[in-house]
């Protein structure tokens, strides 16, 4: 809400209460024409503080849970988003592959393109997450849908199964270890990296300066260790970030991406099944304390103030203290 209010022009207001925020937000869209996009809602609690724009605004609801504001007195339209088509996931393989020609693709390798978007369920991120193995040559298309299925198989349990069909959260969880797969075999120092941003809060943002401090790098290798984890369709580009009045390219990870890379950070150091990848066997609390500790280094005396911005922990630092079973005493006393 803060954010939101200083985007419309107020840098000035401070609010106490999300109840005042939410009533200042209203006064400042009463007269506007603003759409307000609400990305990713799972609760009707936390939109509701948004839910005052003016006459000539629109609000504009994501969520994956359809009856979000069923129960309430707005009553908004609705528009749910189906599976896409194959003739959509064609076009959007075609897109991601930059196949500019009239057809994308021939015959033969339509029908393997058509294969592979069906062994994903036709879900844009797994098809994303594909596209990037074809389009670097690692895999063909039989050899790609070949593996999904495979990597599916190894993952299925009567669990992940609705009325007799594979759910999409198994083929994207499947897309999604073929891809940290590859990653771990090019560089295991770098899926270490990767799965190391397992420890930051949804939806949070990151830019170079602070994943140097959590992976104990360079600046400029952390810069490109990240340019190479988006050039992989494994993060999703967040709005730059300012530290010490330089702009940096920053980065978040897409919510379905966090929850299979934070199931590998916990996960035992040696598979426990052939042909699984490694954990890094820290439990949640170990892997925050070890980012706290990283930190404390960059201190003056142990004292959480002097810590150098960067982008990043002055706004997560009282959170991860949290995380990592601090009490309120330790925490105002520094690290």
């Amino acid at each position: 809400l803060a954010e939101l209010i200083q985007e419309l022009g107020d840098y000035d207001f401070r609010p106490a209460t999300v109840d005042g925020a939410s009533r200042h937000l209203a006064r400042l869209l009463a007269e506007k024409q603003v759409l307000l996009i609400l990305d990713d809602v799972w609760e009707y609690a936390d939109a509701a503080p948004f839910l005052v724009a003016g006459p000539r605004c629109q609000v504009l609801i994501t969520s994956r849970r359809a009856r979000l504001l069923s129960d309430h007195s707005r009553q908004p339209y609705r528009y749910r988003l189906r599976q896409l088509t194959e003739n959509q996931s064609l076009e959007m393989l075609a897109w991601l592959l930059d196949r500019t020609a009239d057809p994308p693709f021939s015959p033969q390798e339509e029908e393997q393109a058509l294969a592979l978007a069906d062994a994903v369920g036709h879900l844009p991120l797994a098809l994303e997450l594909a596209s990037r193995r074809i389009a670097d040559g690692s895999s063909s298309w039989q050899e790609m849908t070949a593996a999904l299925k495979s990597e599916i198989a190894g993952l299925y349990a009567p669990a992940t199964v609705v009325q007799g069909r594979i759910t999409g959260q198994l083929r994207l969880e499947a897309s999604l270890n073929l891809s940290l797969r590859h990653l771990y075999e090019d560089s295991a120092d770098i899926w270490e990296f990767f799965i190391r941003l397992a420890v930051l809060p949804e939806d949070a943002a990151i830019s170079a300066p602070a994943a140097a401090n959590l992976w104990h790098c360079l600046t400029w290798q952390a810069r490109a260790i990240l340019a190479l984890l988006d050039d992989e369709n494994l993060l999703l580009e967040a709005p730059q970030l300012q530290v010490d009045d330089k702009s940096w390219p920053a980065y978040k990870l897409h919510d379905l991406v966090h929850d299979v890379i934070r199931r590998r950070l916990t996960a035992p150091k040696e598979p426990q099944a052939e042909g699984q990848l490694p954990g890094l066997g820290m439990t949640w609390r170990q892997a925050n304390q070890q980012l706290l500790d990283r930190y404390c280094e960059l201190t003056t005396d142990g004292s959480w103030s002097t810590l150098p911005a960067d982008g990043y922990i002055q706004d997560n630092l009282a959170w991860h203290i949290e995380q990592a079973g601090q009490d309120e005493a330790s925490e105002a006393a520094g690290c």
